[in-house]
């Protein structure tokens, strides 16, 4: 006797929500992880049965997900057993559907894979829709015990909570790529799936953000560690939103109250504001804040605001290299304009001043052979008083023509080439430069080792490199220096190891161990505000990296500094004889 096809069950009462949410999993026509094949492989392995799937009933097929003794990976909803499970509360059981007048006569019972026992547990999500089951199947009649039906409902559970799990995880790889607009949604999933926090912060953690969650009803504000970290806050949270901004100084704060005043009477859409925070440690932390209202009332008062925080310290520093070389640049430019104009009326001028010293002594010869004739003392006292004023005027002009040969040689080749560099000569022309920075305060002595090869550099660079330290070093012998005594500056150059090795000396104050460490970190300084921005041996030391090179420090309280600065010479260079 064969048995006739019924028709199929009556849909869902809620279908059409059903199958978009089933949909909104975006797991059919996929392959299923690796722990749902085991999920799969588990309730085979207890059921005893050959053959076990997940399968997942969209509204004319049901498709296997997972599948274990079964080649097809789906088949039309209207022959399936599992479109009946979804419509029970529970398991779903059919002891032998060759006697089951529902599914004798149907293709998975006559043919492949031959269905007599079925055994399924709906794949009910928390909202209540039943997107499938996880199914067990036999080709014997059979019924499964208690603890069968219990470990089948148990692991179709299992298999509904990674599903879940799934669709988490691909919205927080979406929301990573707009994480802003979707922080409130992120919080959600942190909220309700422990996996979902844990990518949250992954996220997060690679863009150095930490968010912040106000809810403008009571007032608190929930943020994640890294904003806590970034405002010093040693509690987790939440905290009343006055609490939250104690690193702030109050320019800051009026700034920042305002930018909230502007948002939440939506005269801007979006909160962005960058602004400076005080740290333990003295040393300067920018943070960009950006955020918008998620939620409004039906007043049109905010109810709910969210956003970012992110250390943006990197990107100032950067800036302000960038706009410190841009700066030298224009200052490389102009000294060598300068230099140029100069150098032509120099020329007059010391022409001139020979030409004045040579007649001032025919002068001189013609007043002491005048016939015999006494020559006039006020004569002879105004003839030594011009010829000095002439002598003085010709050294001050050597001296000009030295600092525009300088300025020159600085800013020769404009700006960012490299070229074969004379480190000694470099040296002379930063000496030069600084003099008026050191020669109140300390001698400058040289110890410059002859025939050194050449480094490859680029020239306004070096140049800076040099000026810096020895600035600095007449900066640290001023510290040290007892009223009316000099200190000492020293220069020394050596080829060691391959290397040019530059050592710039003071007999200043020393380095303290304390700060030992922190020399070499932009904006570091411990001169007072206006004295100094802390970039020049942050600056000297980027200089030296980006040539393959070193530096260091020797230091000794009391004694003064050395600082080391190695360069590697340039290719196929050799030491002159």
């Amino acid at each position: 006797m064969t048995a006739t096809l019924t028709a199929v069950p009556r849909p869902h009462r809620d279908e059409a929500a059903r199958v978009a949410e089933l949909r909104s999993f975006d797991v059919l026509d996929t392959a299923a992880d690796a722990d749902i094949d085991a999920l799969t492989r588990l309730a085979a392995h207890l059921c005893d049965a050959p053959v076990a799937a997940v399968s997942l009933v969209d509204t004319d097929r049901q498709w296997f997900l997972s599948r274990l003794g079964v080649a097809a990976s789906e088949t039309p909803r209207g022959v399936s057993f599992c479109t009946h499970a979804i419509e029970g509360e529970g398991l779903f059981e059919v002891a032998d559907a060759t006697r089951d007048a529902r599914f004798a006569g149907t293709p998975l019972v006559t043919g492949d894979p031959h269905i007599v026992f079925y055994a399924g547990a709906p794949l009910v999500t928390p909202s209540g829709h039943a997107l499938g089951a996880l199914c067990v199947i036999d080709h014997t009649p059979r019924t499964l015990t208690d603890g069968q039906r219990e470990a089948l409902t148990l692991i179709g559970r299992q298999v509904m909570r990674r599903l879940e799990q799934q669709r988490a995880l691909k919205a927080l790889q979406a929301f990573s790529d707009e994480r802003v607009a979707h922080l409130e949604q992120l919080q959600q999933y942190a909220g309700t799936l422990a996996l979902s926090e844990q990518r949250l912060a992954m996220v997060l953690a690679a863009v150095e953000a930490g968010y912040w969650d106000w809810n403008l009803v009571t007032g608190e504000v929930t943020f994640s560690p890294r904003f806590g970290e970034l405002f010093q806050l040693e509690c987790a949270g939440p905290l009343p939103v006055e609490d939250l901004f104690a690193a702030l100084d109050d320019p800051e704060l009026e700034a920042l109250h305002t930018a909230f005043a502007d948002l939440f009477a939506r005269r801007v859409e979006r909160l962005h504001e960058e602004f400076q925070v005080r740290t333990p440690d003295s040393e300067p932390r920018w943070l960009r804040f950006r955020g918008h209202v998620t939620a409004w009332g039906d007043d049109g008062e905010p109810l709910r605001a969210l956003g970012l925080a992110v250390d943006i310290t990197g990107d100032r520093q950067r800036d302000h290299q960038m706009r410190t070389t841009q700066k030298l640049d224009a200052i490389g430019a102009l000294a060598a304009g300068v230099a140029h104009e100069i150098n032509t009326p120099l020329q007059f001028v010391s022409h001139n001043l020979d030409f004045l010293a040579s007649h001032c002594a025919t002068v001189s010869e013609g007043l002491t052979a005048c016939n015999g004739v006494p020559p006039d003392a006020d004569a002879l006292l105004l003839h030594d008083e011009v010829a000095g004023a002439i002598a003085e005027s010709i050294d001050g002009l050597e001296r000009v023509t030295q600092i525009v040969r300088a300025l020159k040689e600085f800013s020769h080749q404009g700006r960012g080439g490299r070229e074969r560099i004379d480190i000694n000569q470099m040296i002379e022309n930063a000496i030069t430069l600084t003099r008026n920075e050191w020669k109140f305060v300390a001698a400058f002595e040289r110890d410059l080792a002859p025939g050194l090869p050449p480094v490859a550099a680029a020239g306004y660079e070096c140049g800076q490199l040099l000026v810096n330290l020895i600035v600095n070093a007449a900066h640290a012998v001023l510290a040290a220096s007892a009223a009316g005594r000099k200190g000492v500056i020293s220069a020394r150059t050596r080829l060691v190891n391959g290397q040019i090795e530059i050592r710039v000396s003071d007999t200043g104050t020393g380095i303290p161990p304390e700060i030992r460490d922190r020399i070499f970190e932009p904006f570091f300084t411990t001169k007072s505000v206006g004295k100094g921005t802390g970039q020049g041996l942050a600056t000297a030391r980027a200089i030296v990296e980006r040539h393959g090179g070193s530096i260091d420090f020797e230091t000794e309280m009391g004694c003064g500094t050395t600082f080391v600065v190695r360069f590697p010479t340039a290719a196929g260079s050799q030491q002159a004889a």
